[in-house]
């Protein structure tokens, strides 16, 4: 996250006038990122009320990473997340990435279940979780792929062998075709989810 931050002049199509990083504890990468945007940077120990009003249209990057297990008990906090999903990203042309530590949110009866359906491209990395709801919301996708594997066949054998391994599934409506990925960045202005397990 922090290099694809640094780099977002090669990733983006527009300029970061702002970015906003909400987190949990503050690491290397938090201060590269702080010296990095300097006074356009805004960072965050808490996810603020009224968060939308703090965004610039066309022109923010917005970062809430490891909040899963705080947002789901905070009927507020889901609320304003599934409006700014819904309705803020498309009309006010943001880009916003939520970073979870589980695969938790594939489950049908998670709170933020349906924000799923509004994310342009997944990052999937390696974890030693329960892929059941993983497996049902891959395999729910039409994407053709060599040999008839299916998302979840991709998954296995090219994020679960190694350490480090991540797949990125891009469902940009933009595009003429999904497309999957591994081993790369890639340039897109729209939103992303990334799931990842900690070290």
């Amino acid at each position: 996250m922090r290099q694809l931050l640094v780099e977002h002049k090669i990733h983006f199509e527009n300029k970061i006038n702002q970015l906003i990083y909400i987190f949990k504890e503050e690491d290397k990468n938090i201060k590269t990122l702080k010296k990095k945007f300097g006074k356009s940077g805004t960072f965050l120990n808490e996810i603020p009320d009224g968060l939308e009003s703090l965004l610039l249209p066309n022109h923010s990057v917005c970062v809430i990473d490891d909040f899963e297990s705080s947002l789901v008990l905070d009927k507020e906090k889901v609320s304003s997340l599934k409006y700014l999903s819904n309705v803020s990203i498309h009309h006010s042309n943001l880009i916003v990435f939520l970073l979870f530590q589980s695969f938790s949110i594939f489950l049908r009866k998670h709170v933020l279940h349906d924000i799923l359906y509004q994310a342009t491209s997944l990052i999937l990395f390696r974890s030693m979780n329960s892929f059941s709801s993983l497996k049902r919301f891959l395999n729910s996708y039409e994407i053709k792929l060599k040999g008839n594997q299916s998302l979840y066949d991709i998954f296995k054998k090219f994020v679960q062998q190694e350490p480090y391994q991540y797949l990125i599934i891009n469902i940009a409506p933009k595009l003429r075709n999904p497309e999957v990925y591994s081993q790369i960045l890639f340039c897109d202005s729209r939103p992303l989810l990334i799931f990842h397990e900690e070290n």
